[in-house]
C-alpha cells in the first residue's frame, strides 16, 4: 500500500461529524507522529495534504482536516 493510500485510510478511519455535520479529522498528534504512524516522511505527509487540499477534497486548518468530498476522496487515484 502506498503512502497516499495509507493517508487516505487514516483520514477516513479517524473522521467523524462535527457540530455543523461536516466530516472532520482532529489531529490528536503532531504531523511528524502521524507521518511515522502511516509510514511516510513528514515532508511527504505535507505534500500529500497539500495536494488533496488543492484538489478540493480536504481543507486543513491547524490541527483539523475537514473532508469536503468524502465520496471523491474514497475514489481518489494515485497521489504519490
Amino acid at each position: 500500500m502506498k503512502g497516499a493510500d495509507r493517508l487516505l485510510q487514516y483520514l477516513l478511519d479517524h473522521s467523524e461529524p462535527d457540530a455543523a455535520n461536516r466530516t472532520v479529522v482532529d489531529l490528536e498528534a503532531p504531523k511528524q507522529v502521524i507521518a511515522s504512524r502511516i509510514g511516510v516522511k513528514p515532508e511527504t505527509l505535507s505534500r500529500l495534504l497539500h495536494k488533496l487540499s488543492s484538489l478540493g477534497y480536504i481543507e486543513v486548518k491547524e490541527n483539523h482536516i475537514w473532508i469536503k468530498d468524502e465520496e471523491s476522496l474514497r475514489a481518489t487515484g494515485d497521489l504519490d
